[in-house]
């Protein structure tokens, strides 16, 4: 229990639990049916700790909506601390960021949908967090700052996607385009933190569907051949492959793969991820690496009429290429190297 479990609760919150005390004591009864260890000081501490300040930021801008807000909140939180994903014996205490910061800078929206906001800042927030090297505080400040600006629900999360793309998750690429397509522009800018003399939303949203490498501070940096990023590890340091991977094209999507399992390969100007496909190579036919592009065993690439040297590429094991990238292994190592014309950060 928190060492301020004492703090009396006041305000909006407490005047709603006085008001429907019968009907927030029957929720716990019934959540403390379906979830045995359901802690009533838990519960307690949960609702003066964590509630108050969203409750108080909506009572402050629609009053109304206090008792829709409130039980929608009481009833999440009863089913999170049942299943000891909050509370003393949290299995996610990052999800305390949905109530500590993210429900309070966005009081207006909690109001309009209470359950459709909270529910997928949840699940945000629990799928984030298991991404390795996601920085998840500061997708929430990213979050927090547009909040008090977004017009409604679906473009806040909306907003969060693309966020979270821009944070280093690239399989969040496409869904993340498609989302913009469908906001105004001045909701394009805001997705894509443009600040004066950048380009506009609309040629940004143009440039970033047609280069994956590209990105509104790079819009004037000239392209060479570079690494652009690393992925894979041992699987005996918490990696993805057990033996040095090999690597392939499969009807124009990169894979990498040992005798355990396949992984799809994604990167872009926002970071690389490989993301597990199953045990088997996925169905399609070979896509053949184009011609003009290849390393040699000095590591040198080349890419038509580009071409660069890079010692640690020297003895490749494994090249394989798609339309805008390539993807380079060698015999020794787990780490799978990618490579691109793209602009070069100065």
């Amino acid at each position: 229990m928190s060492p301020h479990s004492t703090t009396p609760l006041t305000g909006a919150l407490a005047a709603e639990l006085a008001a429907g005390r019968d009907r927030y004591n029957g929720l716990f009864l019934s959540a403390r049916r379906e979830h045995r260890r359901l802690d009533a000081a838990a519960v307690l501490d949960h609702l003066r700790h964590r509630l108050p300040p969203a409750v108080e930021a909506v009572a402050a801008v629609d009053p109304a909506a206090v008792p829709k807000v409130m039980t929608t909140l009481y009833e999440l939180s009863l089913e999170l601390i049942g299943r000891e994903l909050l509370g003393p014996q949290a299995q996610a205490p990052q999800l305390n960021l949905v109530f500590d910061l993210l429900l309070p800078a966005m009081p207006r929206l909690l109001a309009a949908a209470p359950a459709k906001l909270t529910t997928a800042l949840i699940n945000a927030v629990h799928k984030l967090s298991q991404e390795r090297g996601f920085i998840l505080p500061l997708w929430v400040d990213r979050l927090v700052e547009v909040a008090p600006g977004c017009p409604d629900v679906p473009t806040l999360l909306a907003l969060g996607q693309v966020f979270a793309w821009r944070g280093g998750l690239s399989h969040f690429r496409e869904g993340a385009l498609d989302l913009m397509r469908q906001l105004p522009a001045d909701q394009v800018g805001v997705a894509l933190g443009l600040r004066d003399g950048d380009p506009s939303p609309e040629t940004c949203l143009t440039m970033l569907e047609g280069d994956p490498f590209w990105r509104p501070e790079l819009a004037r940096c000239p392209q060479t051949l570079r690494i652009v990023g690393k992925v894979g590890r041992f699987s005996g340091l918490g990696g993805e492959f057990r033996t040095p991977p090999s690597v392939m094209c499969v009807s124009g999507q990169l894979v990498a793969f040992d005798e355990r399992a396949c992984w799809s390969i994604h990167a872009d100007a926002y970071g690389a991820r490989l993301r597990r496909l199953g045990p088997n190579l996925p169905d399609g036919d070979e896509t053949q690496t184009p011609a003009g592009r290849g390393v040699d065993r000095e590591g040198r690439v080349f890419w038509g009429a580009a071409y660069k040297t890079f010692p640690e590429l020297a003895e490749p094991s494994g090249v394989a290429c798609s339309e805008q990238l390539m993807v380079v292994t060698t015999p020794s190592s787990h780490k799978i190297v990618l490579i691109a014309l793209a602009p070069e950060p100065t």
